[in-house]
């Protein structure tokens, strides 16, 4: 599969509407979860309820219910003072859990902002969580000629790149009603693991 093209994601995003935006971002969200999940586990630190409430709130916004500004505005807050600072943990989780509450503050700033390109910055996050993973768990090198062509073709790149294109194609008929929200949600809320295999 070809690389991460965000122009193209973008492209393709732009003639789904605002529902399918958020189911798409919702899903990229629900697989970078369980990472701040298992950062909580191995740190003690965190508010992966936070970032939940935060998820819930969108999952309801496709299931009709209109939060106010405010309610919006206060989670977002919240999921922002739960964001880690890199420099106070030596593990590779930190940034996974870093990407994971920032995608979910951005999807809640897609509620009150809309923008095509807040979708996209979310599913680079999925991107950037696999390859940060990815060096670190195979002891890659940036001076590596290679190193690009190796993160692409491994297996948790891969498939991080093929559900995006999954999603996508799943959502060009996206009908926004309560049992196809009710499916997506069954499917895509809280899954067992993230998109670098960590368990939530």
């Amino acid at each position: 599969m070809d690389a991460f093209n965000g122009s193209a994601l973008e492209w393709s995003l732009a003639s789904l509407p605002r529902e399918a935006l958020i189911a798409f971002g919702l899903s990229c969200c629900e697989r970078l979860y369980p990472n701040y999940v298992a950062f909580k586990r191995e740190t003690g630190w965190g508010e992966p309820d936070v970032l939940r409430k935060g998820l819930d709130l969108a999952w309801g916004v496709l299931e009709g219910f209109g939060p106010s500004h405010d309610s919006v505005n206060s989670a977002w807050q919240e999921v922002q003072r739960a964001e880690p600072e890199t420099e106070d943990f030596d593990t590779i989780l930190v940034s996974s859990a870093l990407d994971a509450a920032a995608a979910v503050g951005l999807v809640l700033k897609f509620i009150e902002e809309g923008g095509v390109g807040t979708i996209v910055e979310i599913a680079s996050l999925c991107r950037d969580t696999v390859d940060m993973f990815v060096q670190d768990q195979d002891g890659l090198v940036s001076n590596d000629p290679k190193l690009k062509e190796r993160i692409l073709n491994h297996r948790l790149m891969q498939r991080e790149l093929q559900r995006q294109q999954d999603d996508l194609l799943a959502l060009r008929s996206f009908s926004g009603l309560p049992t196809e929200v009710a499916r997506l949600r069954e499917n895509w809320r809280n899954p067992q693991k993230s998109n670098i295999d960590q368990c939530g």
